[in-house]
């Protein structure tokens, strides 16, 4: 059977390559995929993170030992087996955290999320006091250079707003490279140091939609996890190839 190389945001049945791990994609995994009603594009994410640490579960898992890997953000579980020849193949899935009902077996469970935590680690920031606001900087592994702005401005109704842009050498794109994952946690840690050090009325940015409507779901539950416990209403919408959202502070005003 031909390796598929996948490109877009779905998973198919069959052999597939992810990064530089083959998958073998049990027809009951897709079967209970859709069952569960989990979208292929989390799936697909999850395999993604799987692939980043495969060395790691390697060492753990024999050949033909299944294990479940789960992940909180993506909310997803699947059953995992690693073949002699070092290919994965994907059993089943579950929505959610592992569950061992009784006549199902037993196997050993692994947090993927424990162990991608370095990918998803923002890179070290410099910050100045530009001509409109607040800058970030940092140099990346790539040797181009990451820069945040947060420019104070008007909205139509004269309300002050905070538009934070960032752009990856000369490119407002940051993706594409290999490390989207890494640099989106950049920008959201200097969003929630900003938010901390000068509390804005409102803040606004927008980020490149990732294929899938649940990349954009998680894009929001990272948003969500820092800016509501520090009092910011959220919004979000799409459009075109860009996610946007709207901070709005609910308390804490000064």
């Amino acid at each position: 059977m031909q390796i598929k190389e996948i490109i877009v945001e779905y998973v198919e049945r069959g052999i597939t390559k992810i990064g530089n791990t083959v998958f073998d994609i049990r027809d009951h995994a897709m079967d209970r995929l859709e069952e569960r009603h989990i979208p292929p594009s989390t799936a697909r994410e999850m395999l993604r993170r799987i692939d980043q640490v495969k060395d790691t579960l390697e060492k753990k898992f024999p050949p033909g030992q299944q294990f479940g890997a789960f992940n909180e953000t993506l909310d997803i579980s699947l059953g995992l087996v690693f073949r002699d020849n070092g290919n994965i193949a994907w059993t089943t899935s579950l929505l959610g955290f592992p569950r061992h009902q009784p006549g199902m077996g037993r196997y050993p469970d692994i947090n993927i999320s424990q162990l991608t935590e370095a990918f998803d680690q923002p890179y070290p920031l410099t910050w100045e006091r530009g001509e409109f606001g607040m800058d970030a900087f940092t140099k990346l592994p790539d040797g181009t250079q990451l820069e945040i702005n947060f420019n104070d401005e008007y909205d139509g109704d004269g309300s002050e707003i905070t538009h934070v842009e960032f752009h990856r050498g000369h490119s407002q794109s940051v993706t594409g490279e290999g490390d989207a994952q890494k640099i989106f946690a950049t920008v959201l840690a200097a969003i929630q140091q900003f938010i901390k050090d000068e509390r804005p009325k409102r803040i606004a940015f927008a980020a490149d939609k990732e294929p899938g409507p649940s990349r954009a779901n998680i894009d929001t539950r990272l948003v969500d996890r820092f800016a509501r416990p520090m009092g910011y209403q959220v919004d979000t919408y799409e459009a075109g190839t860009s996610l946007y959202f709207d901070l709005i502070r609910r308390w804490g005003l000064r």
